[in-house]
């Protein structure tokens, strides 16, 4: 282990967060009210959201803190490839992360009908909706 990285995300809902890392696999422990985590060196850390070291293979467990609207995810530098290579990468993880929430806004206004996605060959996502509303 080389040392803890917190990665201060836009990521501001808990229950896509924790979709997406089922969806991984992962079974992920919730607290509603942040609890201490013990890590490495003895060093503890806050946490809401918890996906333990044994289910990666990891030196240190994964852990999502919410501060005011925001997800502060903190882990070690050196899991983060194998914590979300089954989603193909980080890079997806929030790539995905970004089209559950666009989705799930979409399907709050009234008439919103349908949502579809298109990923690209570059790895670019087009996501179109469609809503129809009354004047």
């Amino acid at each position: 282990m080389s040392h803890f990285t917190q990665i201060k995300t836009k990521f501001q809902d808990g229950k896509i967060i924790e979709k997406l890392l089922v969806e991984m696999g992962y079974k992920v422990v919730e607290h509603g009210i942040p609890v201490l985590i013990s890590g490495y060196g003895g060093k503890t850390e806050t946490a809401n959201m918890v996906v333990t070291k044994d289910q990666f293979g990891g030196y240190g467990d994964l852990r999502y803190r919410k501060e005011g609207e925001v997800f502060t995810e903190v882990c070690d530098a050196m899991d983060r490839t194998k914590i979300f290579r089954p989603c193909g990468g980080y890079s997806k993880f929030k790539q995905n992360y970004a089209l559950d929430v666009a989705e799930t806004q979409h399907n709050r206004i009234p008439g919103a009908v349908s949502t579809v996605t298109n990923r690209l060959k570059d790895g670019r996502v087009e996501l179109v909706t469609v809503a129809y509303v009354d004047n």
